[in-house]
């Protein structure tokens, strides 16, 4: 049996179920500063106009973790979309796409706990898996937004007092068809399944190595319809890598400079050339962010932030210009601030978005069409408003513009995406009513 002991409460796990609540809550809070002023974000300071930046151009894409989440250190990101016309795109979500966030239920989780993980289709909908179920019994479900309702969650694969779904990570293909990889904890490998549009589940064995692996999955789907994935090795403490060729799952071990990876926590984006970047965090006792590239001879690895407790669940996606962005917690004790990390021509650049935030968990990040990126985090038992926050740099800003999203809960599972327009999308855990939400800006 290789299921784990469960030593933290629900409000101690890492990330990013009854019966859903399909309709808004009719919830729209007014975005606040950083002081907690209430107000439209124009007048409030946290906007900005949003024509500062025409005429820059760049992707629309999603990230994930966790993934993922980067769930916990899972996390796939979405794959990047079209750069901003003649004009410039948009820049600043408050003034151009609109100004209150909108959330809606998506499911009461209970108990069970739960790794959540967004994905865009083809079709601009958002659509989530995450981890439903009790304390004997645990799958995968994924519930998918028609632009005005999510649907009743929808189980990949339960086994009766079986623990399956354990941080699942989700990835869509142009045609719809839906992709999810998972930690079985009963057997120690990882579970696969994939559904196209209109079939029924279709769960396969992918992983036939001896050996404790497939937690902290990721899977990613790259601009040709290609499918990646990552997982943590347990035992070797290695990072793997596989990919499908006509049906057959290839792996093997991501090559790291920290040797054995003993923490968890990864990211993974394909960028448009089809180079892999894997972040992730060393663990003890290192502890440290690193980022893994593939290169022609296999993969190189670099250290980003090399401050103890630094790469906490981290966040990582690919700008048009190549530049590698990652979004991650500094968590050396009880106290823990988000930060960025940006690597271009001149080397990394690390930003601090938040300091003091208390116990929190998870970041999500995503770039805008004009450019600019946007993170969501916690800010839990820390100073000021507490609950879900989205922060979000412009070409040229000195500092990240920082906004509460919800202010009524303690968060955690945080998972973000950005559409073609760049409207902005979130899902997270209120832990206060123990329902997954999903916000948007409308």
């Amino acid at each position: 049996m290789f299921r784990r002991t469960l030593a933290l409460s629900l409000l101690m796990l890492p990330i990013a179920c009854g019966s859903s609540d399909d309709g808004e809550d009719g919830v729209s809070p007014q975005p606040e500063t950083d002081s907690g002023v209430g107000g439209e974000a124009g007048e409030s300071g946290a906007g900005g106009a949003a024509g500062a930046d025409a005429g820059v151009s760049g992707q629309a894409g999603s990230s994930g973790s966790s993934g993922g989440s980067s769930q916990g250190g899972g996390g796939s990101g979405g794959a990047a979309g079209g750069s901003a016309g003649a004009g410039g795109g948009v820049c600043d979500p408050f003034t151009t796409v609109g100004r209150t966030w909108s959330l809606q239920e998506i499911d009461y989780i209970g108990g069970a706990p739960i790794y959540p993980d967004l994905e865009l289709g083809a079709d601009g909908h958002p659509r989530v898996v995450f981890t439903k179920g009790s304390k004997t019994e645990r799958w995968a479900a994924v519930s998918r937004h028609d632009g005005t309702h999510w649907s009743e969650p929808e189980a990949v694969e339960t086994i009766a007092n079986r623990y399956l779904g354990k941080r699942p990570s989700l990835a869509v293909q142009s045609d719809g068809t839906e992709h999810v990889l998972a930690y079985d904890e009963d057997e120690g490998r990882p579970r696969y399944a994939n559904k196209s549009v209109g079939g029924a589940w279709e769960v396969s064995e992918i992983y036939a190595q001896a050996g404790d692996a497939g937690d902290h999955s990721c899977l990613f789907v790259d601009t040709k319809d290609k499918l990646h994935a990552t997982f943590l090795e347990y035992g070797s403490y290695r990072l793997i890598y596989g990919t499908p060729t006509g049906g057959t799952w290839s792996w093997g071990a991501i090559e790291t400079q920290a040797g054995p990876v003993k923490g968890s926590s990864t990211s993974l984006f394909v960028d448009g050339n089809g180079q892999r970047h894997v972040a992730y965090y060393t663990g003890t006792p290192e502890e440290h962010l690193h980022v893994a590239r593939s290169v022609t001879t296999g993969w190189e690895d670099e250290e980003v932030d090399t401050q103890a407790g630094s790469g906490h669940y981290p966040s990582l996606t690919v700008d048009a210009q190549g530049t590698e962005w990652i979004a991650y917690l500094l968590w050396p004790a009880e106290v823990s601030e988000v930060r960025v990390a940006s690597k271009g021509a001149a080397g990394w650049s690390v930003r601090t978005v938040d300091p003091g935030l208390g116990i929190t968990y998870t970041t999500g990040i995503g770039l805008l069409p004009c450019g600019g990126v946007g993170i969501a985090y916690a800010r839990n038992e820390g100073t000021g408003t507490q609950g879900l926050w989205f922060a979000y740099l412009r070409p040229g800003d000195a500092e990240f513009t920082k906004v509460s999203v919800d202010a009524t809960s303690y968060v955690s599972g945080i998972d973000l995406a950005v559409d073609a327009s760049g409207r902005v999308h979130l899902v997270y855990l209120d832990e206060t009513s123990y329902v997954l939400k999903y916000a948007v800006l409308q």
